[in-house]
């Protein structure tokens, strides 16, 4: 099996953890699970997180390593680098759902513009802080989804 091939399998995993996670974890937390239909739209993009953690770790550029260095490896530091962001990103989603969604959405579009060709980090990430006001306004107004208030300013 290839390397590409291992790590989309790793990123598969990591999705469906994600998934099982906060469709079963949190509605029981709540103590009812018909407060599950209300998370659909954080699973999304808490999966959309996920993945796209998994795609830029993995295919961001590369550099040359000089000769005779080969421990502990940029491709192995970006595995490892990925499987902490995503377990990071779910730990902070428990503790505040606010940061969730923030970094939730901001790397749902990540994945969204990877997959449009987008591929210079700082393009990407432009781009997504000035979408990721778009995101807020269809959450409150589409969605009914309303951030507590006082979120950022008293």
């Amino acid at each position: 099996m290839l390397e590409r091939q291992k790590d989309f399998l790793l990123g598969i995993i990591f999705l469906l953890i994600s998934i099982v996670l906060i469709f079963f974890i949190i509605p029981s937390q709540a103590g009812s699970f018909g407060r599950a239909q209300a998370q659909v739209p954080f699973a999304g993009a808490i999966a959309l997180g996920l993945l796209a953690l998994y795609m830029l770790a993995r295919n961001w550029p590369q550099k040359n390593q000089p000769e005779g260095f080969h421990w502990p490896g940029l491709s192995s530091f970006m595995r490892l680098q990925t499987a902490l962001c995503c377990l990071v990103m779910v730990a902070l989603a428990f503790a505040a759902p606010w940061f969730g969604l923030l970094v939730s959405s901001a790397a749902g579009l990540l994945v969204l513009l990877y997959c449009c060709g987008v591929r210079r980090p700082p393009a990407l990430l432009i781009t997504t802080f000035l979408l990721i006001a778009f995101i807020y306004i269809a959450f409150e107004m589409l969605l009914g989804i309303a951030l507590p208030k006082g979120l950022f300013f008293e």
